[in-house]
């Protein structure tokens, strides 16, 4: 065997001629097989080092690839503030070199004051593991912000963590601008809706009130305390809350639909407003949505138009009715009753008119005076409106004439409404300055037909039987029937 004969060899050398007896050879055979199981055995161990050293290079190798995609910068530091590796972030940008190994950690720029990062080297090795540390510094005359976080690895190495963070600061401090820029617009707004000379109230989505101002509270009678109770509904009476609600609907599907960053949209409607005592008023409601992001707001105005309704109902009256009887002037009388002649027709209603006119007024105007005129044909406007409906048209068509409109009344029933006018007319006094007066009236009664087109053909059909009672006397009525005109003799 190879083993044997090199140990003999050897053995030979050293002591000239070796002993052959048995006994040394099974010593060299001994060693001989010794030998060569720790030949074996070391061959084992250099293949598992080579297996070893491989999978430790591809683990490094693994261990640098991940690394590499954080987006921080890796310094490993000795026990002497030594750079010991570095492992640079793909995203740094340092604008100078970046470490070297074997320099003072403190003399890489972008580290900040040397004397800072030699405490913060001593404070981690006191057992302040972890530390972490925000600064600014200067790098080629511009401030840069830096995050640096020290890390344990073993009793020699630190291992530093550093990113910058300068993107971030810059943000950080245009959200804190925009927050306090938000704060003063918001304090703002609400010392304008507090001072605001209108009406204003501010809800959210959910119809729950935030803010009423004063001018608010007292339009509506509410206290502070019981203003921060209501809900926006309770504002409006009932038959105004379905108004009040389409327009806040409109006004938030307007406002996501057409300002969808971040903008307003405002809705105007007519609504009835409740004060706390239980009263009534009519107001304009203008509702504007803010919409940020999912959150909604809704600032409305609320403005009192109760004068100015009570304007434009005057105005309206005035338009519509004769100043001295409070009867509809003649322009309305024949509006109104075409309307009215089309919907009786529709609605296949029978209706009667009648043309009354004071029985010798230019007598009583030269006698009395005209003050004394307007004070009949006033006392005569009263006297109908007292034997009228609500339904019925009752207007003066000029001087002493008038006409009503009876709504779903034949000819008959007009002709017994018309007698206990006229009677009713007849025992009436008016009482002037020193005497008094008594007056009568002639009626004409016509019944609309179905045919009729407008008003004015039943009105000159009720013409032609007031000239026919005037004719017979005065102080009586006739009625029109197609083919002769027939006497209604009062008792």
């Amino acid at each position: 065997m190879k083993t044997d004969a090199l140990i003999s060899r050897q053995l030979r050398r050293a002591f000239g001629n070796a002993p052959r007896d048995p006994a040394t050879q099974r010593f060299i055979a001994m060693v001989a097989e010794t030998y060569e199981g720790f030949v074996e055995e070391l061959e084992v161990v250099e293949r598992t080092l080579e297996i070893s050293s491989e999978e430790l290079i591809g683990r490094v190798a693994e261990r640098k690839a991940i690394l590499g995609t954080i987006p921080d910068t890796l310094i490993w530091v000795d026990d002497e503030d030594l750079v010991k590796e570095v492992l640079l972030s793909r995203e740094a940008d340092f604008s100078v070199s970046p470490p070297v190994v074997g320099q003072p950690l403190g003399d890489f720029q972008p580290m900040g004051e040397p004397t800072r990062v030699r405490e913060c080297l001593e404070l981690v090795r006191q057992g302040y593991d972890g530390l972490a540390i925000e600064y600014p510094t200067m790098i080629c005359n511009e401030e840069r912000h830096f995050e640096a976080r020290f890390v344990t690895v073993d009793d020699e190495t630190i291992l530093v963590v550093l990113r910058e963070i300068t993107d971030r600061k810059a943000l950080e401090a245009a959200n804190t601008s925009i927050t306090r820029t938000l704060e003063r617009a918001k304090t703002e707004l609400q010392r304008l809706i507090d001072i605001a000379p209108v009406g204003i109230v501010v809800s959210d989505g959910e119809g729950r009130l935030q803010r009423m101002n004063s001018c608010a509270r007292k339009l509506l009678d509410y206290s502070e305390e019981e203003a921060r109770a209501q809900a926006r509904d309770a504002l409006f009476s009932d038959d105004s809350r379905e108004v009040a609600r389409s327009a806040l609907n409109e006004a938030r599907a307007k406002a996501r639909s057409e300002a969808p960053l971040g903008g307003s949209y405002e809705v105007e409607a007519e609504v009835t407003l409740r004060r706390s005592t239980g009263d009534s008023f009519p107001a304009e409601l203008n509702t504007s949505c803010l919409c940020i992001d999912d959150d909604e707001l809704f600032v409305e105005v609320l403005t009192d138009v109760s004068e100015r309704k009570a304007r434009e109902d005057s105005l309206r009256r005035e338009a519509f009715t004769d100043p001295l009887t409070g009867a509809s002037n003649r322009r309305h009388f024949f509006r109104e009753g075409d309307y009215r002649i089309v919907e009786s027709k529709r609605l296949k209603r029978v209706d009667s008119l009648l043309m009354m006119d004071v029985d010798h007024f230019k007598t009583i105007n030269d006698r009395f005076g005209h003050a004394a005129g307007d004070q009949v044909l006033v006392e005569l406007s009263e006297l109908v409106r007292s034997h009228l409906r609500s339904s019925d048209l009752f207007g003066r068509l000029g001087g002493e004439e008038f006409a009503v409109l009876l709504s779903d009344c034949n000819r008959r029933l007009a002709e017994e409404t018309a007698e206990r006018l006229r009677r009713e007319v007849s025992r009436t006094v008016v009482y002037l300055e020193e005497r008094e007066l008594q007056f009568t009236i002639s009626v004409g009664v016509a019944q609309v037909l179905s045919s009729d087109a407008d008003i004015s053909q039943p009105l000159e059909r009720a013409d032609k039987a007031l000239y026919l009672a005037k004719e017979s006397g005065r102080n009586r009525i006739e009625s029109f029937m197609p083919g002769r005109i027939a006497n209604f003799v009062p008792h």
